[in-house]
């Protein structure tokens, strides 16, 4: 039975994987229209390795405001997030160890990152909401060092191959 809503209901075909998670949905205006751009996957233990993944997400920008939740799935006690994440904030890359859920604010323009997964002793959800209709990037290469432009693996990062 065809329905009126039926173009707003996703069911996310697994073709998009994200390089160290299993993606749950991804989805912009492209797929819904006037919709914000959204990306959400699973993070779980053995599904990567931190010695291969030393870099993390390299530091980047967008043009639009972005939140971004790291959910811990222990009903008993949803505040853990079973985890621990490097965050890489602003030009002065200020560190953040994330190991709550947390939300995460990040104005339109400011860099972030690396995003760097230490530890994965439980599943948790990783959930980015851009404030904008189709996902932007600018790459931040400027904000790495010189150790970790040698380490990037650039590949794992849509437009990264220019790098």
């Amino acid at each position: 039975m065809a329905g009126k809503y039926d173009n707003l209901f996703l069911t996310y075909d697994g073709k998009q994987d994200f390089p160290l998670g299993k993606v749950v949905q991804r989805f912009n205006s492209d797929d819904i229209p006037d919709s914000n751009s959204y990306y959400m996957h699973w993070y779980v233990p053995g599904d990567y390795s931190a010695d291969e993944f030393q870099v993390g997400h390299p530091p980047h920008s967008h043009e639009a405001e972005e939140i971004i939740f790291t959910m811990g799935i222990d009903p008993k006690n949803p505040t853990e997030l079973g985890a621990e994440i490097e965050f890489t904030m602003g030009e002065e890359r200020e560190k953040y160890i994330i190991t709550k859920s947390t939300a995460i604010f990040i104005p339109a323009g400011v860099p972030h990152g690396p995003w760097r997964i230490k530890s994965v002793d439980r599943p948790f959800l990783f959930l980015m909401v851009e404030q904008s209709k189709t996902h932007t990037n600018t790459w931040r290469v400027d904000l790495m060092s010189e150790e970790d432009k040698k380490k990037m693996d650039w590949s794992l990062w849509e437009g990264g191959e220019r790098f």
